[in-house]
């Protein structure tokens, strides 16, 4: 029998499977690793050696691993792998991977640490998480980070909705001038979310790099980021949303891999970098102050100090999760946002956090989108110009070229600007991406059927006709009221913790 097929033999007790991406896989120790990898390779020569004390050379690693390869993918069933968050079995619990085989199981009852009965990828940048106690506080955090008051409840909304499965994530973008402590605040909510060696990274340079770091980080954390061409700001909205990124599987080969997730991600700069208006509809923007001389600590004690909170602060973010996921059927918003899910769920989170916080957030999300559509204008010549055309009209017809004309005269003759239209051709795409902007002005238009001078286009100004939701307010169902009475009579503490999961 030869060398490859006695080591196959070792290895028929395996537990093998492919990902949702066609992956072979063993687990191995609570552990899920890919068949081609270093420590596969590592682990069947120690095997081999073990049991025969023989060596294993390249090609009867690389056979065995081709059979293993085969098993995993012809005999076995397809397993759904999560980076960090997942659902389980039933669609109605959710898990966070501590690492080493153990996860939180968060429930509308409680949460506890258990054995994950679903599988997470690791990836080798990720650190294990410490195991949360119970009796804290998730507002612990702003002791450590500079966040103003005003941001803080939609901060803290964002920080727990990051552990809600499955639904899509605004981008978290922070701004503000060196020595504004923002790249503390970041580092710390990725530690308390998926804590990682590798904390920060950078825009890559090519697409295949930058979906593969969206692929292995949970919340990737962007830091410096100082400008974003056209396909980086592509790439992450579809990473936010969950549109599928493809990726080429091999050099040698056809294949492409079809990457689907959903990911929670940080933008970090000075400026505001994000400029195209459907990456900014999915962004949050959180302005950072300088801290004062008389409010800075030293970095090491800073760290030490939350290094030892973060457990509880940890429990304090499960604990409101756990109310939330009581809260989030009966919520039912009056309005749909860009990101829905989202809006959702940061009422029913707000709403544990405190009673009647859910239409504050509501607000403060409101007030939000309203300085994301503000800031699209400001960067976007067509729109000053628009703006600046209309600022004395009530309405004004003609033709998409005389359209072009006056909007370019109005603009100041934006010559190399790339957000102004180079022709009256492509002012009809121009326009439509700044459409909800203008619109948030009560500027609207209507482009009629070609003629023979082209094609007619209306614009009108109504300040009083907005398509933007301005009534946050969400009457709460008797179930909800119902929820609020029950907070208000939860003792403060329970026997095993925090509510343990039934």
């Amino acid at each position: 029998m030869s060398q490859a097929n006695i080591l196959i033999d070792l290895t028929n007790e395996m537990t093998l499977f492919q990902d949702q991406y066609g992956m072979g896989f063993v687990l191995l120790n609570h552990e899920t690793i890919p068949l081609r990898s270093k420590k596969i390779r590592g682990y069947l020569s120690s095997l081999m050696w073990n049991e025969h004390r023989k060596a294993s050379s390249n090609e009867t690693l690389n056979q065995a691993i081709n059979v293993l390869e085969a098993r995993a993918a012809f005999d076995k069933p397809k397993v759904f792998l999560f980076n960090r968050v997942g659902k389980g079995p039933q669609g109605n619990d959710f898990y966070y991977d501590l690492g080493g085989g153990k996860a939180v199981r968060t429930t509308p009852q409680g949460w506890a640490v258990d054995n994950a009965p679903v599988l997470f990828r690791r990836y080798s940048h990720q650190k294990e998480q410490v195991a949360p106690t119970t009796g804290g506080d998730p507002r612990s955090l702003f002791e450590f980070i500079n966040v103003e008051s005003e941001y803080r409840l939609l901060i803290l909304v964002y920080l727990i909705s990051c552990l809600v499965p499955d639904i899509s994530h605004p981008i978290l973008h922070p701004y503000g001038d060196h020595g504004t402590g923002k790249t503390t605040a970041c580092m710390m909510i990725k530690d308390l979310i998926d804590p990682s060696f590798a904390e920060k990274q950078s825009i890559q340079r090519n697409p295949k790099e930058l979906i593969q770091t969206l692929a292995h980080h949970y919340f990737p954390l962007f830091d410096n980021v100082s400008v974003l061409s056209d396909w980086v700001s592509d790439v992450l909205s579809q990473a936010c949303t969950g549109g599928g990124i493809a990726k080429r599987q091999l050099y040698t080969d056809d294949d492409d891999v079809i990457y689907q997730f959903k990911r929670p991600i940080v933008l970090n700069g000075i400026n505001v970098v994000v400029h195209k208006a459907d990456l900014m509809d999915r962004s949050i923007l959180f302005p950072f102050e300088r801290i004062s001389p008389s409010r800075r600590k030293k970095e090491m004690d800073l760290w030490a100090e939350f290094e030892r909170l973060k457990p509880s602060i940890l429990g304090g973010i499960f604990d409101v999760l756990s109310k939330a996921m009581r809260i989030y059927p009966e919520v039912h918003l009056p309005w749909t946002p860009r990101m829905a899910d989202f809006a959702a769920w940061g009422f029913a989170i707000a709403e544990a956090l405190k009673e009647g916080q859910g239409e504050k957030f509501l607000e403060a999300y409101q007030k939000n989108i309203d300085r994301q559509i503000e800031e699209v204008l400001q960067s976007n010549a067509l729109a000053q110009g628009v703006l600046s055309f209309m600022e004395d009209k009530k309405d004004w017809p003609g033709s998409i070229g005389e359209a072009w004309d006056h909007f370019y005269t109005a603009a100041g003759e934006p010559k190399n600007d790339p957000t102004f239209p180079k022709n009256e051709r492509t002012l009809r795409k121009a326009l439509a991406t700044i459409k909800p902007g203008l619109q948030h002005h009560g500027i609207f238009y209507e482009i009629y059927p070609r003629t023979k001078n082209g094609y007619p286009i209306l614009f009108t100004r109504n300040p009083e006709k907005l398509s933007s939701f301005y009534s946050p307010s969400v009457k709460s169902s008797n179930n909800i009221k119902k929820l609020r009475g029950e907070q208000k009579g939860e003792a403060k503490t329970k026997k095993r913790g925090v509510g343990t999961p039934k």
